[in-house]
């Protein structure tokens, strides 16, 4: 039987949260349990890139706004091949240094790291993963965490997001067989030869 390469994307499988500001404690930001569940209408406007946004505003300067996307993975890192992460947002009203950030939780060194360059203007960046070394460095207890984090905001400034989407490449090896007293195994004989071919097996 031959393995099989699946894509899943896993909008269905997204818990988004927000607040409306945050205080930064000694660089540190937002853990991933933290912040109220969005409504319904969030999530509509994050299925899909049409400029139907989620936001978050900021309630008094260097109060950063910020809205976290846990994702729920099913599939085993050790069938993983590569995770692709895309991220579009925007800070409406920021301005000088002000920003929002790409941001990804990662587990092994505890700390939040962002991945692409902060924005003002709406933009959008992608990045995949495929070292097979980073996967469970970003999913832990079958949970992928991803930050839209304000920098700099003031009173009013929001963070604004899109679109947000993971999608796990990922492996489906098949099921091996038990008959007759041992391990089933398919053989398919390659073209252009015939007659009785001798096939070993190690039974480990």
């Amino acid at each position: 039987n031959a393995n099989h390469n699946k894509i899943s994307k896993l909008m269905e499988r997204r818990k988004t949260y927000t607040v409306r500001s945050y205080v930064a404690k000694n660089g540190e930001i937002v853990t991933k349990y933290e912040g109220t569940e969005v409504d319904s209408t969030c999530y509509t406007n994050l299925a899909q890139s049409d400029d139907s946004r989620c936001s978050s505003t900021s309630g008094s300067l260097n109060l950063e706004p910020w809205i976290r996307f846990n994702f729920t993975i099913a599939e085993s890192t050790t069938s993983i091949s590569s995770i692709r992460i895309t991220m579009e947002e925007q800070c409406t009203g920021c301005a000088g240094a002000s920003d929002v950030n790409f941001i990804l939780l990662n587990y092994t060194s505890g700390a939040w790291e962002e991945w692409a360059t902060g924005v003002t203007t709406e933009a959008t960046r992608e990045i995949t993963l495929d070292n097979s070394n980073a996967f469970d460095a970003v999913i832990q207890d079958g949970q992928l965490v991803l930050l839209a984090e304000g920098t700099d905001t003031d009173s009013g400034d929001s963070v604004d997001v899109d679109f947000v989407q993971v999608e796990i490449n990922y492996t489906i090896y098949p099921k091996q067989e038990w008959y007759d007293g041992a391990w089933k195994v398919n053989v398919t004989v390659p073209s252009g030869l015939s007659g009785l071919q001798d096939l070993f097996v190690n039974s480990s």
